[in-house]
């Protein structure tokens, strides 16, 4: 375990819970020798730092204040954890450059020069890819309005989804860092044991956790509410809109579920996660859980 780690995505994985779990549960963490910060002040802090490129070595203002910002309470814990899923990019970026996570490579890049050779220890939560593009396009039917999903289907992931690949692109450009991969799965059902990954701690419980601290998505009647209004609106709904959609309607027997992929493509993308999940295992990189 390094003194410095970082969960940097993936984005509908299970991070929202995570940190709220871990909000709750400051007290605790500090009393032992565990710092934990995540998202706002990450994002302000850091991942605004991340889009352009930045050079090691440089007179450059903006990675001296990053640094300072994340070395200030280096003396005072044993662990420093930070949580952004912007870290590895967005959602958005999906349709624009017709690949899931195109900009991990040159984000995460960044994140190496302003370490500067400090031991880290990255973290990349994973979802089975069916849950994860449907998830997905609830997220940016929030952020950027409504579509179809078959386009969004077609362009976002018009070169297929691996995380193999976006976990490769993690590696090749901060190799010195130990990056561990956790299935959304284990999330779910050692909910605990992965929290004491991360925290490096050995804890028994986290308090009360709740099932339900992520932000919700669509269900199917949910969705059919938002075409209504984005129809009757011409423009996008407000996210906070949405959010009350999705919580009014949540995902049920009596609103339905969001599955919007074929039952062929499904099993299809299924096959393809199982094979994914153990290439990850056999390389070392799953979460031994």
């Amino acid at each position: 375990m390094n003194q410095f780690a970082f969960l940097i995505g993936a984005h509908k994985t299970g991070t929202t819970y995570f940190n709220k779990v871990l909000l709750a549960n400051l007290d605790l963490l500090k009393e032992s020798g565990v710092y934990f910060e995540a998202s706002g002040t990450v994002k302000r802090e850091l991942t605004k730092y991340l889009n352009k490129p930045l050079s090691e070595g440089s007179a450059n203002s903006k990675l001296a204040t990053t640094r300072e910002y994340l070395f200030r309470h280096k003396k005072d814990f044993q662990r420093l954890l930070f949580s952004n899923e912007n870290i590895s990019g967005n959602i958005e970026s999906f349709k624009k450059y017709k690949v899931m996570y195109p900009n991990v490579s040159s984000r995460v890049k960044n994140l190496n020069v302003i370490f500067e050779g400090e031991p880290v220890d990255l973290y990349f939560f994973i979802r089975n890819y069916s849950d994860f593009i449907e998830s997905s396009y609830s997220e940016y039917i929030r952020n950027c309005g409504y579509i179809p999903f078959s386009k969004f289907h077609a362009t976002a992931f018009e070169n297929g989804a691996c995380w193999i690949t976006v976990i490769d692109n993690i590696i090749d450009v901060f190799p010195s860092a130990h990056l561990v991969v956790v299935d959304n799965q284990q999330l779910r059902d050692h909910s605990v044991d992965v929290m004491n990954e991360l925290t490096s701690l050995k804890l028994s419980e986290y308090g009360r956790i709740e099932k339900d601290l992520g932000r919700a998505s669509l269900s199917a009647h949910g969705l059919e509410i938002v075409q209504q209004k984005n129809r009757l609106r011409l423009t996008r709904l407000p996210a906070k809109q949405v959010d009350a959609i999705a919580k009014k309607y949540p995902k049920s027997k009596k609103y339905g579920e969001l599955q919007l992929l074929t039952p062929e493509l499904r099993n299809a993308y299924d096959v393809q996660y199982t094979r994914d999940l153990e290439t990850l295992r056999q390389r070392g990189l799953l979460a031994k859980i």
